[in-house]
């Protein structure tokens, strides 16, 4: 109901302007009573002849009291006699157009608006009525982006008459606000599916579970499969795991769907596959188809905590207060997965911090090494502005560099949480930053900081949401590219971003966020290219 209101009052808002200018190009069409004069002397021709002139106020009296036929065959048959003249008089031939153009205006015949205008610019593209009027014709036809560009034409010849452009402007933003509205509806419709999240975004799916919290029961049957050696299902399910430890997580679900394809329901690792692919489900925010197959698991291995526990963490981001309650009632008290998800509960369906904050820490007592919940706990902090953000956050990175070899990808959230932090506190962060990528080359969030942190140095913050592009599948660093891009009027090359953003844009927000940037980027692009012809 929202969306249609707003809808709406941009009609309203769009309707009142077009009136407003309407009546001032009838104003300024008053004092082309002398018109013939006029064009005689653009031209640098004699008089028209009197009976000319005559039949033009004619003309003119017949569309100003609605005769538009009549006033049509006059400025038609002008029009036909000004084209066989040789010399022709250019700027008698785009007045005839422009009077032309205004009678097809008023029949809202905007196909013949748009083709007198044309014709009437190019014999004299200096007018800006005549780029106004067109504009107007072409928002009827649904052409925005053609639109845009002939308002933005008639906003920069009004400002070098020294006119008032306050009335254009405001045209503008409401044929811009109609034009994303459009386009972006246009564009959901033919929606194409998910993309998988970002490489970063599925580890950290899989580091929320503790890898020693993986039962007995379900871990021998990940070692059986790593020891085994037999038909097509399973060496695509085998190949799929290992594309899912070396990264290579796209490769992995293709993989899984080859081998529920090629395994039969009640072989012995089927649960394996319906793990695997129930949890790509979730992450390709598929939650109800996720949690079938998360059941078809529990059905065939229903004491497995393991998969108990991933059956819990979806029902959490589904937001299934009652079924994620009545789960977690019956997990085990002293395990460091199930503290962290008791902790999201709290913090996500209740959101109660104090006790979100209580399991988080006891998830922490229980595994000093679980990044999971030191992330968890930073971000309430964080909202809070609090100063224990920093404390828990080097307690994680203090643990890992004492205890533990390699610089874990997880821990990019730990250095980019920190980032946050000293951002807040009105810091550089850009070695936290710096950090954050050393340890996941993939870790989009950091790349972006990075260009926040130089938003004054144009190249350098493009260089780092270039870097963003290359591991992204999703629209938030194109969209970011091409808003950096067209403050520093970079038209075209913000086109570009936007079009790469476009390829994985999902929702209404995120499209409108898009077309809010590309529909005036390629209206500038015209007006650098002086493309006068829509």
């Amino acid at each position: 109901m929202q969306r249609v209101w707003h809808v709406a009052l941009l009609a309203s808002m769009s309707a009142v302007t077009l009136l407003t200018l309407q009546r001032k190009q009838r104003l300024r069409q008053e004092s082309y009573s002398h018109s013939s004069e006029v064009c005689t002397s653009r031209a640098g021709k004699k008089e028209l002849p009197n009976a000319h002139r005559m039949e033009l106020s004619i003309a003119g009296s017949f569309s100003h009291n609605g005769l538009y036929a009549q006033a049509l065959a006059i400025y038609s048959r002008l029009l036909q006699t000004a084209l066989d003249e040789v010399p022709r008089r250019r700027a008698h031939l785009s007045h005839l157009y422009d009077l032309r153009s205004c009678v097809y205006e008023s029949l809202q015949c905007h196909d013949n608006v748009v083709q007198d205008t044309t014709a009437a610019l190019q014999f004299d593209a200096s007018l800006g009525d005549l780029y106004l009027r067109r504009g107007i014709a072409l928002a009827h036809l649904h052409q925005y982006r053609e639109a845009l560009r002939d308002i933005l034409m008639a906003i920069e010849l009004a400002q070098r008459a020294d006119e008032d452009v306050t009335d254009l402007n405001e045209m503008f933003r409401a044929l811009e606000q109609e034009a994303i509205f459009y386009e972006a509806r246009d564009a959901m419709q033919n929606c194409s599916p998910r993309h998988l999240p970002d490489d970063y975004l599925i580890r950290a799916y899989h580091d929320n579970f503790y890898a020693s919290d993986m039962d007995t029961e379900y871990s021998s049957l990940i070692y059986e499969l790593a020891h085994t050696s037999s038909d097509r299902g399973v060496q695509f399910l085998q190949q799929a795991l290992h594309n899912k430890e070396s990264g290579r997580f796209i490769e992995c679900y293709e993989d899984l769907q080859e081998a529920i394809s090629n395994l039969h329901p009640h072989h012995a690792f089927y649960v394996i596959v319906c793990m695997e692919y129930a949890c790509f489900l979730h992450l390709l925010q598929r939650y109800k188809e996720a949690a079938d197959w998360f059941k078809q698991c529990i059905d065939r291995l229903p004491q497995s905590t393991w998969i108990q526990a991933h059956r819990i963490h979806n029902l959490l981001i589904q937001g299934c207060r009652a079924g994620a309650a009545s789960a977690l009632a019956m997990a085990p008290n002293e395990s460091p997965t199930f503290s962290f998800l008791r902790g999201l509960f709290h913090s996500r369906i209740f959101a109660d911090s104090v006790q979100a904050l209580q399991h988080f820490h006891e998830a922490i007592r229980l595994a000093p090494d679980y990044v999971a919940p030191y992330y968890a706990a930073s971000q309430i902090y964080l909202s809070a502005n609090l100063h224990e953000a920093h404390s828990i956050l080097h307690q994680c990175l203090a643990w890992q560099y004492l205890y533990s070899s390699g610089n874990h990808p997880a821990l990019a959230w730990i250095h980019y949480a920190l980032g946050k932090y000293e951002t807040l506190c009105g810091r550089s962060a850009v070695v936290n930053f710096e950090a954050s990528i050393a340890a996941d080359t993939t870790f989009v969030p950091a790349y972006i900081g990075l260009a926040r942190q130089y938003p004054t140095l144009f190249e350098r913050a493009q260089a780092y949401l270039m870097q963003a592009l290359v591991y992204a599948r999703r629209p938030d660093p194109g969209i970011l590219l091409a808003q950096l891009r067209f403050e520093n009027q970079r038209w075209q090359h913000a086109v570009d971003a936007c079009d790469q953003a476009l390829e994985y844009a999902t929702t209404y927000v995120e499209y409108c966020h898009i077309y809010a940037v590309r529909n005036v980027a390629i209206a500038k692009v015209m007006i650098s290219n002086k493309q006068s012809v829509p």
